[in-house]
């Protein structure tokens, strides 16, 4: 497994997002306009080459992370607490979440909160993960097709640590399969969408 802190990955991610924005730009654009976002989407399909980076028309995975993290660090804590806290929710508002977290062998949470396990939690825990910079892409160096993919990402967040009693608060880890990573962001945008209306 590579962590996602690794800055060759990062670099790229940086591109990714980059080409993905111009090429929208070039698919909407008139005239002089989408004269520019050519040369934009060619000028940086120019460096990610120099740089050995694959190329493709579009990174879904970067455009879902994209708006995980419009998703989870926008919104105020107000929103957050208007997601469910009870465990048995996770189930029947989130399902898609909920079977992540089933089917994840790896999962694990040692927060000790009232609310563990619950909606609120793990979206909390996903969101730390993403602010704190604490996730990992999973595996960097599998190849499909002789390129590299993104088989799932892993998120983690870890409490404070307690330097006198060297022990950590708490610690959290979810990986999310990216083919189930597009019904997880949607159904959180879609509670988003419907938590004030």
């Amino acid at each position: 497994m590579s962590e996602f802190k690794n800055i060759n990955f990062v670099n790229e991610f940086a591109y990714r997002t980059k080409l993905n924005y111009y090429y929208q730009k070039e698919r909407f654009a008139k005239g002089k306009d989408k004269e520019k976002a050519q040369k934009d989407v060619q000028r940086t399909i120019a460096n990610m080459e120099r740089q050995g980076f694959n190329i493709a028309p579009y990174y879904e995975v970067t455009d879902l992370i994209n708006s995980m993290i419009g998703l989870l660090v926008f919104p105020e804590q107000d929103v957050f607490k208007k997601i469910p806290s009870r465990e048995r929710d996770l189930e029947s508002k989130f399902p898609k979440l909920y079977n992540c977290v089933k089917n994840d062998v790896d999962y694990y949470n040692t927060y000790e909160t009232w609310y563990k396990n619950s909606p609120r939690d793990i979206i909390k825990h996903l969101r730390n993960s993403i602010s704190h910079y604490n996730m990992m892409i999973e595996p960097q160096s599998g190849m499909i097709g002789g390129k590299s993919q993104i088989i799932a990402i892993r998120f983690k967040d870890e409490g404070t640590y307690n330097i006198e009693e060297k022990t950590c608060k708490g610690k959290f880890c979810l990986n999310i399969k990216v083919d189930c990573l597009e019904d997880v962001v949607m159904e959180i945008c879609d509670y988003l969408i419907n938590v004030n209306g």
